[in-house]
């Protein structure tokens, strides 16, 4: 059945949204292990007729089925409210103007969602935390409506009151202290604009979490995986060599451009968040990575290249680490597994009557958790190549301390394989 085009300002047109999974709303918690996105098709008449689609993606941080849904709603009626609103995807930019409502100003007297949205606009970061802060809006505006709290003022309302409120939700322990996390951010930038005097989330208590222990491969049995990839994925395997022996996170090394890295001197440059701010770091390429970096680095076209871009190889585009999560689950988690201390496809398994092999449930980071635990019990400076901020509360590391260590790190030899 051919979709209904909806018509849309200017002239211009779009198709009726779909998900995938198709079946979102009643799909079972196995849809969490998939890649979630909307799509539609956006129609300008100052553009050749659409042949791939608008995707969007918001909604795959989330891992409770609940929440992903009603992100996933949320982030629909958004998309569209602005296309309503005259918004281009193609111009990335408002192509009429939005009709001006006097905006209220920050003060005292808003009712407390008028107040959280405004705050929300003030917020500074990725525009993944700054929709799941809009989505932890949402779900508190229903509550607030549901506890009859709706018209309570900022400057009004206790701790008592939003208390009950992130209760009634009745989220799960993890997303309880991260919605604490999203509403304290809101309530520091409301007490700057002097809509209240107190944060109120300060004196809530955090909910215990127990925590699982990562999960993290052998080095004999990331050994065959990493041959399987070698044979199979070449280019996962070189990016995987170059993380194993990174210590370095795939959002880190994603960011990494050619002009960063400098092979002579088995250095490159990372960009990485400390704190609030951000800084440069210049990291060790130890000997054992040396051929992955000079590979990697001579299939670029330009400086400005980043290394691993889509597909694992040098691009002028910035790759979304996701994408190695998704690549891990479909060539290594779903597909090979362990039997008798060999590395199998399930699927020969299978045709073999064979049940009783060892699935692979750690995931692609945790060969960071290896390297640096090899690292460790070589006395190196293992946490000197995860770029960890403290020794502890007390140390203060020198330029000529961090100077040698790298120089140290340059020398080891680490044989995995």
């Amino acid at each position: 059945m051919k979709s209904k085009r909806i018509l849309l300002p200017n002239g211009c047109s779009c198709s009726t949204p779909s998900v995938n999974p198709k079946d979102w709303k009643t799909c079972n918690k196995s849809a969490l292990q998939k890649d979630w996105r909307i799509q539609y098709y956006f129609y300008d008449p100052n553009f050749p007729k659409p042949t791939n689609p608008i995707v969007i993606k918001g909604m795959n941080s989330f891992k409770d089925l609940a929440a992903r849904r009603e992100i996933t709603k949320a982030l629909i009626d958004d998309e569209f409210k602005a296309l309503k609103d005259g918004y281009n995807p193609y111009l990335k930019k408002y192509t009429q103007e939005k009709p001006q409502l006097e905006k209220p100003k920050m003060n005292p007297d808003l009712k407390v969602i008028e107040a959280f949205r405004l705050a929300h606009e003030k917020l500074k970061g990725t525009d993944e935390y700054l929709d799941q802060v809009r989505y932890a809006i949402n779900r508190f505006e229903k509550a607030l409506i549901e506890l009859q709290l709706s018209e309570v003022t900022i400057y009004n309302f206790k701790r008592s009151q939003l208390k009950e409120t992130l209760d009634y939700i009745n989220l799960t322990d993890n997303y309880y202290n991260k919605f604490k996390a999203y509403f304290s951010s809101l309530f520091k930038e409301l007490i700057e604009y002097e809509c209240c005097e107190v944060n109120l989330t300060r004196d809530i208590q955090k909910r215990s979490i127990v925590k699982k222990q990562r999960e993290f491969l052998e080095v004999d049995k990331l050994s065959l995986v990493l041959e399987y990839l070698r044979l199979n994925y070449p280019e996962f395997y070189r990016y995987g060599k170059v993380f194993f022996y990174s210590g370095a996170r795939s959002t880190e090394l994603f960011s990494v451009q050619m002009k960063h890295v400098r092979l002579e001197k088995q250095e490159y440059d990372l960009l990485l968040k400390k704190g609030k701010q951000y800084v440069w770091e210049t990291k060790v390429i130890i000997q054992d990575a040396i051929p992955f970096w000079t590979e990697i680095v001579q299939k670029c076209n330009s400086k400005d290249d980043y290394l691993f871009s889509y597909g694992l190889v040098p691009g002028t585009e910035k790759n979304n680490s996701k994408q190695i999560t998704i690549r891990w689950r479909k060539h290594v988690k779903n597909k090979v597994a362990f039997y008798r201390d060999k590395l199998y496809l399930i699927e020969d398994l299978k045709q073999k009557n064979i049940s009783e092999y060892e699935s692979i449930t750690a995931d692609f980071y945790a060969m960071k958790h290896t390297f640096l635990d090899l690292l460790d019990s070589m006395n190196e400076n293992a946490m000197g190549m995860a770029s960890h901020r403290k020794e502890n509360t007390t140390k203060i590391y020198t330029a000529g301390r961090e100077r040698r260590k790298n120089e140290s790190l340059k020398s080891i030899r680490i044989f995995a394989e």
